[in-house]
């Protein structure tokens, strides 16, 4: 069965990661939807020299940490927090023992706070220059010793073309 091409999907999400979901949407529409990419950003890894010394978990809140992360370092032995279960599954792809937070920041923190009362170390936060929310100053409230390590940057990319004329209809036939 061919597309339907009065529905198509838009998916701006950074370039591995619209290519991975549209290979699930195609898996479960069949090729009913016109899927477009057009990542609104571009995952940059920042060279940068790890500390890991006193570490006792790492946190990632988002799977762009993981793969920046992996290509940085070899060490696979300090356990990771994990803002979700995709973050979780990419840690583990990587080789890292993962536990998932569930999706969020917040359930990241409670998480964190959780196991870090009877630990000695710090947690150390691998992010990207930009982040929604800030894990560093909750844990920092809860008084567990946490540092932080920006070790990608998420660069803007314009709208493809094809998906500006997906979304303003012009050169469409109705």
């Amino acid at each position: 069965m061919t597309y339907n091409p009065a529905i198509e999907i838009l998916l701006t999400r950074p370039a591995a990661q619209s290519a991975a979901y549209a290979k699930e949407l195609q898996a479960l529409l069949k090729n009913k939807v016109r899927i477009l990419k057009s990542p609104l950003m571009r995952i940059e890894t920042l060279q940068t020299d790890l500390d890991l010394t006193d570490v006792h978990h790492l946190l990632f809140t988002s799977s762009n940490g993981v793969r920046a992360f992996a290509g940085l370092s070899d060490s696979r032995d300090i356990p990771a927090l994990c803002v979700g279960d995709r973050t979780a599954d990419a840690a583990r792809a990587f080789g890292l023992n993962a536990i998932s937070a569930q999706g969020s920041v917040a359930e990241l923190a409670k998480l964190a706070i959780n196991l870090g009362q009877d630990l000695s170390g710090c947690f150390l936060h691998l992010r990207g220059k930009h982040v929604a929310g800030n894990i560093g100053e909750d844990l920092a409230l809860s008084d567990l010793a946490i540092r932080e390590a920006v070790i990608y940057n998420q660069r803007a990319l314009p709208l493809a073309d094809d998906a500006r004329a997906a979304l303003t209809g012009i050169g469409k036939v109705i």
